[in-house]
């Protein structure tokens, strides 16, 4: 995965210096919300829970409903599709609790979250809430860091204990942090480079949100031809939680060479894989 960072950031700062849209306004207002969900794939092992006790394996076709979770073993994943056609997949070490209609708790671990249009969804994690509707995002929470990248579409991330700590982040940026800290401005990251790399996107069957995602990488290839968005050596490592590091000047990437253009709006950072912590 290749991520972005604006020209204006300071490395090691608690901030990132981007541009960024903070919004009061109720996204979701008229959406409606998730309903009861069923298992539609599942690699490994897991465990179905209430009140955050196990109380069978969870296998193919079992339902999901108020007050339900799941829990997945190491190196497991497994696809939850919802009636209204909201898919949420988790990956291994995950736990992830149907708090009630249209609310996910993230426990631990990391979920992907393809909600369609008019159906709304807030998924928890800690300190930290997001709403989606009409986007494909991957939230990945180990307390008290997080990660949170929209693939397609706008989501809204907040802190519902602190009025005003809330932004809007647009398809092909990301945010990262500790939840008990102000959040920090998203940066963009490459769409393309995450999805080929993603377990979560790659072990299943398509989500039914390609071509919007396709789109978007074309949005950021032309960017990248304008010079507009370029390569940096900064880099966050898979399984490295928000550490972001720097590679030495005369190392490469596996897709190109990490060099910034200081006349360019925007750079970007080369990632190797996707942020997620347990494939």
């Amino acid at each position: 995965m290749r991520i972005s960072l604006k020209s204006k950031l300071k490395y090691g700062q608690a901030r990132w210096a981007a541009c960024v849209a903070i919004s009061l306004v109720p996204l979701l207002a008229k959406a409606g919300g998730l309903n009861e969900g069923k298992v539609t794939a599942l690699t490994g092992r897991g465990s179905l829970l209430r009140g955050g006790a196990a109380l069978q394996p969870i296998f193919p076709n079992a339902r999901l409903s108020d007050g339900l979770g799941i829990s997945t073993s190491a190196n497991s994943r497994a696809e939850l599709t919802f009636d209204d056609q909201a898919v949420v997949r988790v990956s291994g070490n995950t736990v992830l609790n149907f708090k009630a209609r249209s609310s996910l708790e993230l426990s631990r671990g990391a979920a992907l979250i393809k909600i369609p249009r008019g159906v709304k969804a807030k998924i928890e994690a800690g300190e930290v809430t997001a709403d989606v509707s009409g986007a494909t995002a991957v939230l990945e929470y180990q307390a008290p860091a997080f990660k949170f990248l929209v693939l397609q579409g706008t989501a809204r991330l907040y802190r519902p204990q602190h009025l005003g700590d809330s932004i809007v982040i647009s398809s092909g940026q990301m945010t990262f942090g500790d939840g008990k800290a102000a959040l920090p401005d998203p940066v963009d990251f490459e769409i393309q480079r995450f999805v080929k790399t993603c377990p979560l996107i790659k072990a299943y069957s398509p989500l039914g949100s390609e071509k919007l995602m396709a789109a978007d990488i074309e949005k950021q290839q032309q960017a990248k031809s304008q010079k507009t968005l370029i390569a940096t050596n900064l880099v966050i490592f898979p399984g490295g939680g928000s550490t972001v590091s720097i590679l030495n000047s005369d190392k490469r990437s596996s897709e190109a060479e990490t060099k910034i253009n200081p006349a360019a709006k925007t750079s970007t950072v080369e990632t190797a894989a996707a942020p997620e912590t347990h494939p």
